[in-house]
Order: C-alpha cells, then structure tokens, then sequence
C-alpha cells in the first residue's frame, strides 16, 4: 500500500480491507520473551490468544 501511494495512487483507489471480528491473536512465546516484551493484562485475558514456542 505505501509503495501504490508514493508511486503517485490516489489513497481513495486504494481498497479498503476488512478483518472478520472473529481472528485469534498468535504470539511466539519465545521471542516474546527473549524482546521483553510483556503482555498487557487485556490480551493475557483474550480468549483468542494462541500462544506458541
């Protein structure tokens, strides 16, 4: 999408893409960890959370 907009596209030829309500959230628990990142409290929570090794 950046690249159609700096080769000259109009923003309003681009479509809009939307995502079913319905995704899961997939986190590499490893590599989580190993950044230091922390999950918030409102994603730990999330039902659709998929956390994999």
């Amino acid at each position: 999408m950046v690249v159609e907009v700096l080769e000259g596209k109009s923003i309003s030829e681009i479509p809009v893409y939307v995502f079913k309500d319905d995704l899961y959230i997939t986190i590499n628990e490893d590599t989580m960890n190993a950044l230091g990142i922390e999950l918030p409290t409102s994603i730990k929570d999330n039902q659709k959370l998929n956390l994999v090794k």
